[in-house]
């Protein structure tokens, strides 16, 4: 466990899958056929001048569906692969065991001087050596 390198890409990767898999999709819009309305077509197809149309429902009318809107049966979830699980498991591991001890440090140091100086303290404890 204590011979785990510190890995910036494993976090992110993991921050970002967390992230993603707990989105809700709430976003969503209708499409021509879900949109209520008639089905019947507008005018007849020829002999009137105007342009063929045959749904009222249509994205170009007003009231229509929407063509590319956003819709809630989007999937976000993402897997992350076993070893990329196991390297991030280590590394939290690794990253709590340090800021408990240096946590344990602290307050012992705390506990001896009532009221001590943060910065004389970090560097008692050899602060910079924890977080680089």
């Amino acid at each position: 466990v204590f011979g785990v390198k510190w890995s910036n890409d494993v976090v992110h990767e993991v921050v970002r899958l967390m992230n993603s898999n707990s989105r809700d999709p709430i976003a969503h819009t209708k499409t021509r056929g879900e949109v209520s309305g008639t089905g019947k077509k507008p005018w007849k197809q020829k002999g009137t001048g105007r342009a063929r149309h045959g749904s009222r429902r249509s994205p170009i009318w007003v009231g229509g569906g929407i063509a590319h809107g956003p819709r809630n049966d989007k999937n976000f979830e993402r897997k992350i692969n076993k070893k990329m699980k196991r390297i991030w498991r280590f590394l939290m591991y690794y990253s709590f065991l340090k800021l408990y001890s240096l946590l344990r440090k602290f307050f012992r140091i705390v506990k001896k001087n009532k009221r001590p100086h943060l910065l004389t303290v970090c560097f008692r404890i050899d602060f910079p050596r924890y977080f680089p």
